[in-house]
């Protein structure tokens, strides 16, 4: 028999009601692949997670810092400061060109 993407598999067909993430409490390195059974039990209550003002507003403005708009936007302001420092340094440099091509006339 075929097997299909998407489709069931033939244990599944036959009457076997294992869910997909039945807990297997195997090896680690299994274990370690599933989320917290505190996590699976609320989210099988339908329960939303508490999260606090505080959390919130970091999370909003982690996002928010994600957005590509925001990271163009910083990455315009790093450049314009990058190219001020540089035009500082040329300003620098030529007044010591002068002055050095001053001192041997």
């Amino acid at each position: 028999m075929m097997k299909y993407k998407g489709t069931a598999s033939h244990s599944q067909k036959s009457g076997d009601n294992q869910l997909p993430f039945a807990f297997n409490f195997g090896k680690a390195e299994d274990r370690k692949k599933q989320p917290p059974v505190e996590i699976l039990q609320r989210l099988a209550k339908g329960e939303k997670p508490e999260v606090s003002r505080k959390e919130m507003l970091q999370m909003a403005k982690k996002n928010f810092d994600k957005l590509p708009e925001n990271q163009k936007k910083e990455n315009d302001y790093s450049k314009k400061e990058d190219l001020e420092k540089r035009k500082q340094n040329v300003k620098v440099l030529e007044e010591k060109r002068m002055k050095f091509i001053k001192q041997q006339r």
